[in-house]
């Protein structure tokens, strides 16, 4: 109901290419691997498999809702199952399940649906069950919980990483450590095992999970230091960087009024496991806590010192539970639903951000106060305010909202619906497609609403991708395009032109309206390039501008037989006819009118052009070309 009813919309953010790519891999998993190979978004089964099968059972926006609704509620029994291991009072866990999972920063990390919340729940379940495990002594909860670990990794390495390493401390930190790793080992076995079978129904070969292993390395090399930004760009609007101290405060109320049992200390071990994980890896890159999917992964510790924090309150106060329970609810809601409540122009502003930490900040040391005090329920709630506070202020977690003016997610995940549709009565889906499409017109403009684009930094230089770049990623982005700057022929477009076969390929053209589409294949043509247009249609992207699509089928010339006619015959066209608008210039001189262009098609062709200068002089020059591929290419003028 909150994800579907509440204030957030539970569809991939428009221009944000990378859950466009696993939804790529949710449709289309025979395909890519065979026509375009494996990459690390293919190799991650345990997102790929549930996924695709969801989007084989629904429709696309039903089967979106469905993904990330699933790992929501697997998400939410992990915590209401972490809580009950140490919470007597059904009221307190329904308490602290309702304040961890109703927290933005919380559903955000599931509605945007990328990997971060697949991870996290799975990585919660993982600690979960090792709880039941360790009640009674139930191996079969062992072998549950490295399963849900191994799926954890599966999904993302870091975030993944993070749990597993915690389930396994858990397991060395017991008694009867051996039969437990056995136990969980074989879990994990078993969930590779399963993946692989998964991901062979799918069509994939089953020993496709092997590339786990260098999607794992690839992780650990690459340390996003391109993807950085000053820390002054994008700290202010961050209140969510208050969390990891957050639970470090919350481990110090529950280490108030600690017991010394089994749960208690285990409890007490997943949280601080992954909050000295978490924290030890953003010292070493800052990109742990600038990106908001990787910052979400601080929930694994969250959710564990949360409930250690209010096992504390439980003890102090065993006979007023239900007070503490509603009180807690009661203020932390009433935090979120103001702070919900906060015009996105205010998340911006700096006076309200400034005021917004001055809050934080002076909650932090008012909490450490009470702690002197010993007052641990009063700093639990202070807390639980701080977090609602953090939440609903913070300033990424507001891309994923639905706000007043704003885009509607819903409508771009409807033409992603729609153009797939398209492809597969087209019988385009299942082949080995291309792609050109032209996104530098398609950003609304002067005006764009909240959300309409993507904001991504690189080397210091920010990109804004929009609804075509979106549409182009659930199609396999730069792994089947022709170049995104149609219909301009780049030095990229001409080299993949060049490398087209006689076999022929179909082309998906995306556009912002059907004339720059013709003029895209009319400039391909000009380049020796054969098209034969199959279909054009315009899908009506109701909240979300048009998109024009055109089906094609290229192929070049055989080698022996160079294309140079239909090049010669577009140069003297442009050449003669161009300089009729107008004068030109060339050089330090202008170019009053071409006389004539004289074309050789031999071995190594040329153009002399002959024209009139404005000093009334005449002039010539040669332009020459030469082969790339199939292809001739201008080198010189």
């Amino acid at each position: 109901m909150l994800l579907v009813w509440g204030p957030f919309q539970p569809y991939p953010p428009i221009g944000w290419v990378d859950p466009q790519l696993y939804i790529n891999w949710f449709l289309t998993p025979a395909e890519n691997y065979l026509y375009r190979g494996t990459d690390y978004h293919g190799a991650r089964l345990a997102v790929v498999v549930p996924g695709a099968i969801l989007y084989r059972l629904l429709e696309p926006l039903s089967a979106q809702v469905a993904f990330v609704g699933l790992f929501y509620l697997t998400a939410v029994t992990a915590i209401y199952r972490i809580a009950g291991e140490t919470l007597s009072t059904p009221s307190l866990r329904l308490a602290i399940t309702a304040i961890l999972a109703g927290n933005p920063l919380f559903v955000a990390a599931f509605a945007r649906g990328y990997v971060d919340g697949p991870a996290i729940a799975l990585g919660l379940l993982a600690t979960a069950l090792i709880f039941t495990g360790f009640r009674g002594d139930r191996r079969s909860a062992f072998v549950a919980a490295g399963a849900s670990a191994f799926a954890a990794i599966a999904a993302h390495p870091f975030g993944g990483g993070i749990a597993g390493a915690t389930a396994a401390v858990l397991i060395l930190s017991a008694p009867a450590r051996l039969p437990r790793l056995v136990a969980f080992a074989a879990g994990a076995i078993a969930m590779a095992a399963a993946l692989s079978i998964g991901g062979y129904a799918l069509g994939l070969p089953l020993t496709f999970m092997l590339s786990v292993a260098s999607d794992i390395a690839m992780s650990f090399q690459r340390d996003g230091q391109a993807f950085l930004t000053p820390l002054s760009s994008w700290a202010p609007s961050t209140p969510r960087l208050v969390v990891p101290p957050l639970v470090a405060v919350l481990i110090a109320i529950g280490w108030s009024t600690r017991s010394r049992d089994r749960p208690t200390t285990t409890l007490l071990l997943s949280a601080l496991v992954p909050l000295a994980l978490f924290c030890a890896t953003a010292l070493l890159s800052s990109f742990v806590i600038q990106h908001a999917f990787y910052a979400s992964y601080i929930q694994i510790a969250l959710v564990p010192a949360a409930v250690f924090a209010m096992s504390a309150a439980e003890r102090l106060a065993p006979g007023s539970r239900r007070a503490i329970a509603g009180f807690v609810v009661a203020m932390g809601a009433a935090v979120m639903l103001v702070g919900l409540a906060i015009p996105q122009s205010v998340r911006t502003d700096p006076f309200a951000l400034t005021v917004i930490w001055l809050l934080l900040g002076l909650g932090l040391v008012a909490i450490a106060g009470l702690l002197l005090a010993a007052r641990p329920v009063p700093a639990l709630t202070l807390a639980t305010c701080l977090l609602g506070l953090a939440g609903t202020a913070n300033g990424d977690t507001a891309s994923v909202m639905k706000l007043p003016g704003g885009a509607d997610f819903r409508s771009q995940h409807q033409l992603l619906a729609d153009l797939h549709a398209v492809l597969i009565q087209s019988g385009v889906e299942r082949s080995n497609y291309t792609v050109w499409f032209g996104r530098q017109d398609f950003t609304p403009r002067p005006t764009r609403a909240a959300n309409s684009t993507w904001t991504l930094s690189f080397q210091n230089q920010p990109y804004q991708f929009n609804g075509l770049d979106s549409l182009a990623g659930s199609l396999g982005w730069s792994k089947v395009w022709f170049g995104p700057a149609l219909p301009q022929i780049t030095a990229e477009t001409y080299r993949l032109a060049a490398l087209l076969t006689q076999a022929r390929r179909p082309l998906v053209a995306l556009c912002a309206n059907p004339s720059v589409c013709e003029d895209g294949l009319r400039n391909l043509r000009d380049i020796g390039v054969a098209v034969e247009i199959n279909r054009r249609l315009t899908l009506s992207g109701g909240k979300s501008p048009d998109v024009a699509v055109v089906l094609a089928e290229v192929l070049v010339p055989s080698n022996d037989s160079p294309p140079m006619t239909v090049i010669l015959a577009a140069l003297r066209e442009g050449l003669l006819g161009g300089p009729a608008a107008g004068a030109v210039t060339r050089g330090e001189l202008t170019v009053a009118r071409v006389l004539t262009v004289t074309c050789t098609q031999t071995a190594a062709p040329r153009c002399d052009v002959a024209y009139l200068l404005s000093t009334g002089e005449q002039a010539s020059t040669v332009i020459l070309f030469r082969r790339q591929g199939a292809l001739w290419r201008m080198v010189s003028q």
